[in-house]
């Protein structure tokens, strides 16, 4: 009996340790998704938590089978050859797709453009803090959409591929409160080298630092391009996200939910820790 009473307590402390070490990192894996799917926010909700990360999101549900959204969904399809706006929810992750290290989900951003006003400038999508302080960084890609795009031209016949001089920058920008605290900019795609072996489109996950920004209450992404008309950026304006704010720049492995016995009756402690890339 006391055995098992000690076992419970151990067990319960470790949960308790590892919903301690998720808090304010956002890792999509807390949300339940079936598999190859994703979350739009045709629930009405407005946004997501993930590790006490509030991200945004705004959808409008026209009728007829017709929405859309903005803002974040996530995700966790892997299929890499989906063009067009079926790949709108595919992070491009070279080479089977899914989350940092194979983990299953991550989360999708959308950046609307400001046809409202007539500007067509891009609206900033915001992802709000669980707590004011420090954040480590992300992981970012291209989504499957996006990424096609700007291989091969739109397959609407938008946009054409990208050639000398395009790029696809994601800027993002730190807030404390209201207070602007900097930005950090990452070329998701960038060919404005006269050598064209210097081109590149992102194809997997990429640790881009943030934490020259400082303390942060939340955070803005803004996509900009070079594809750019009167309305504004043609290029997709999607990018995918995972592990935000882990506090070492290494890619979360899942924390066991129970301690298991040995056969010896000793309770292992393996795993407690998460490993770092």
């Amino acid at each position: 009996m006391k055995k098992i009473l000690w076992i419970l307590i151990i067990s319960l402390a470790l949960v308790t340790s590892r919903d301690a070490l998720a808090a304010g990192v956002s890792t999509y894996d807390d949300l339940l998704l079936d598999p190859e799917s994703y979350w739009t926010g045709a629930d009405g909700s407005g946004g997501f938590y993930s590790g006490g990360n509030w991200h945004e999101n705004s959808y409008t549900d026209w009728g007829g089978g017709y929405y859309s959204w903005s803002g974040f969904s996530y995700s966790n399809r892997t299929d890499l050859a989906s063009r067009g706006t079926e790949g709108q929810y595919t992070a491009y992750n070279l080479p089977s797709g899914g989350g940092v290290q194979g983990s299953s989900n991550y989360s999708v951003g959308f950046v609307e453009l400001d046809w409202m006003t007539g500007t067509y400038d891009p609206v900033p999508i915001t992802a709000t803090l669980a707590d004011e302080g420090a954040v480590s960084g992300a992981y970012f890609t291209n989504n499957a959409y996006t990424y096609w795009t700007m291989l091969e031209g739109d397959p609407y016949g938008f946009t054409d591929p990208f050639g000398l001089g395009d790029w696809l920058l994601l800027t993002i920008t730190g807030y404390l409160e209201d207070e602007i605290t900097g930005t950090v900019d990452f070329y998701l795609a960038d060919y404005r080298s006269e050598n064209s072996d210097d081109w590149y489109i992102v194809d997997t996950w990429i640790w881009v630092s943030l934490a020259g920004l400082g303390p942060v209450t939340s955070l803005d992404f803004v996509l900009t391009g070079s594809d750019t008309g009167e309305y504004g950026l043609n290029t997709p304006a999607y990018f995918a996200m995972d592990s935000l704010n882990y506090s070492s720049g290494g890619a979360p492995v899942p924390i066991p939910a129970a301690i298991w016995l040995l056969g010896s009756g000793l309770v292992g402690l393996m795993g407690l820790r998460r490993k770092l890339a």
